[in-house]
């Protein structure tokens, strides 16, 4: 054999560009350099998805939010009738709760005040009247004012309260809860049952005071 000398074409030239004339070959274009987006259809499809899925969790969302403020009315009515039998057994004094539609005077009739104020006092004089003739009158022990959401949409029932029966009484009103001396309901017929319902859901929450005047823990009940 004779001498024959091979020659590797460099890279250009297996390419056709290392040659005169040759046509180069275009660059095929990189992902990073393609146009990002979504087509309308897709668009379309996400905002179908995400507005059923905010329909269907709406009525949750809604019907938590009512469970937690009903929870929260509960006990906090549950705190503020221990604080009235706390402060009845350390001060040695009869103390009263009741419900006020405009956080001065109590309501006595039914128990619509208990949906918008609270308010304790020492019952100096033992009428069971918010008056001159108590400690501290006109300010009350404590006042307690509903949330504005719960002022709207809380109901309150009172059931098996005969009133703070005693002989001194000029108000017996079955809406007010009254507490002896030592932390005691005025009679062991005294005891009777809270309930609470929040629109927007069909569970509410009930609890009963004892006759030794201490609230039993809150438990679920139906609603209208």
């Amino acid at each position: 054999m004779g001498n024959t000398l091979f020659t590797i074409p460099s890279l250009r030239q297996r390419h056709g560009r290392g040659k005169a004339g040759a046509r180069a070959c275009p660059a095929r274009p990189s992902r990073l350099n393609r146009a990002a987006g979504f087509t309308m259809m897709e668009v379309m499809t996400v905002v179908f998805i995400v507005g059923i899925m905010a329909a269907m969790a709406a009525p949750s969302i809604s019907s938590f939010i009512a469970k937690s403020y009903i929870s929260s009315a509960s006990n906090d009515l549950i705190a503020d009738l221990m604080f009235a039998r706390i402060s009845a057994a350390s001060i040695g004094q009869r103390v009263v709760v009741c419900g006020s539609t405009d956080g001065a005077n109590c309501d006595y009739a039914d128990a619509t005040g208990w949906q918008n104020y609270r308010i304790i006092f020492v019952d100096t004089n033992n009428d069971g009247i918010f008056n001159a003739g108590d400690s501290g009158y006109p300010t009350p022990l404590k006042s307690t004012q509903l949330s504005s959401y719960l002022r709207s949409n809380l109901t309150v029932t009172m059931s098996g309260f005969p009133g703070p029966v005693a002989p001194s009484y000029t108000n017996n009103s079955a809406f007010v809860i009254s507490y002896y001396r030592y932390g005691g309901m005025s009679t062991p017929s005294n005891a009777g049952i809270f309930k609470l319902c929040v629109s927007g859901t069909p569970q509410g929450r009930t609890f009963k005071i004892d006759y030794s005047g201490r609230p039993l823990s809150p438990t679920p009940v139906s609603c209208p």
